[in-house]
């Protein structure tokens, strides 16, 4: 079933009935704990990832967090240890590797073999603080753990681990 959370009800029964979505809750628990429910996944910012994950672990649900899994080493560590602990599986949601894109670039990095170093440079004006814009929470390491480094440098590290 399809299942969706939402901080105002309003809003999540607006969603829902757009989408075709059966059921809409305002409460992350009554999702998690609903038994139509089979797997979560945990699109919020990464401040409440760990919260969240220890209650899907909790339910024994597969869970797929966005990324970044969390804002430590640490709380990524205690969520993984929390779904060892539940045999239960949690996943990251790096897609992008799987776009054609990367498919090809990777297709094209194991024809050319070894790679030896790497330069990678990623810069837009709504980056610098100058800017003036409101980047949310994801500048704010209290909920997002290190900036856009980690909000968007991490799809990087990804790639080229792919790679």
């Amino acid at each position: 079933a399809s299942v969706l959370v939402m901080r105002g009800e309003k809003k999540a029964q607006e969603f829902a009935n757009r989408h075709g979505v059966k059921k809409a809750y305002t409460n992350a628990s009554d999702l998690i704990n609903d038994d139509e429910v089979d797997a979560v996944y945990i699109a919020t910012p990464p401040g409440s990832h760990k919260e969240l994950a220890a209650m899907v672990a909790e339910a024994l649900k597969p869970c797929l967090v966005e990324k970044p899994i969390a804002r430590s080493h640490y709380e990524a560590q205690q969520m993984m240890l929390a779904f060892d602990k539940a045999s239960v599986p949690l996943y990251v949601a790096y897609y992008r590797r799987y776009l054609p894109r990367f498919i090809r670039a990777k297709q094209i990095v194991e024809k050319l073999g070894a790679i030896t170093s790497i330069t990678y440079s990623h810069l837009k004006t709504s980056h610098l603080p100058q800017a003036n814009e409101d980047l949310g929470w994801r500048i704010l390491p209290e909920n997002s753990g290190g900036g856009l480094f980690m909000g968007v440098g991490c799809h990087v590290l990804d790639i080229l681990d792919y790679l």
